[in-house]
């Protein structure tokens, strides 16, 4: 858990309309501990403790809550075999009910993917079904300036720029106010930069390296 980081992003909630989210749980590890809250140490708890582990896990779904439904895909890991059957069917019991409580059971997937990490295969079916995941994401035409533009960023010192220095940035891409504000809706969808004035509208900032 990243105390600073993971609250300043759920600010973002509906901006990460094209983004989805893969939640990777250990099934030999820790399905008899979903239930418990997060094993973190002093203040790095955060209020984390009265949430459990898959509730924590499942309230990211929100990040990506949209236009679009089943942006949350579940990989169970496993190595050992055993009762694998009953164990993928507690884990989508204890998924669904936590999805539910906290409203977020349109988001997830609940045909969760089983991976053997032992298995050379199994490894293959995993990269194969990410790749389709990714290919499966609505395309959208931009125009090449916007490309130009979020490359130039690239050569930028800091982490974040001003919103005037992004407008001359944008001016020498002959993109116009208007036209910038389309390109930082776009580009924060999916979390390539995060436009600070979508959640504040008296900010200044674009971090353009997240």
């Amino acid at each position: 858990v990243q105390r600073k980081v993971a609250p300043f992003l759920q600010c973002f909630s509906g901006h990460y309309s094209k983004n989805s989210v893969w939640l990777f749980i250990n099934l030999d590890r820790d399905l008899s501990k979903l239930h418990l809250p997060p094993q973190l140490k002093g203040d790095d708890r955060f209020g984390m403790k009265w949430r459990s582990r898959v509730q924590y896990l499942l309230r990211s779904c929100r990040l990506c809550q949209g236009n679009r439904k089943r942006v949350c895909t579940i990989f169970a890991i496993h190595e050992k075999m055993e009762n694998i059957e009953d164990r993928l069917h507690r884990l989508k019991l204890e998924c669904k009910n936590a999805a539910k409580q906290m409203e977020v059971h349109e988001l997830v997937d609940f045909d969760i993917v089983a991976v053997d990490v032992v298995s050379k295969a199994e490894q293959d079916i995993l990269r194969k079904r990410m790749m389709k995941l990714l290919h499966d994401v609505e395309s959208q035409e931009i125009p090449l300036s916007w490309i130009f533009l979020r490359g130039s960023f690239a050569l930028h010192h800091s982490t974040y720029i001003t919103r005037q220095e992004l407008q001359a940035k944008a001016n020498e891409c002959g993109i116009t106010e208007e036209e910038l504000q389309q390109f930082c809706e776009f580009f924060t969808s999916f979390g390539s930069i995060l436009d600070v004035q979508l959640i504040d509208p008296n900010s200044e900032y674009v971090i353009i390296k997240p």
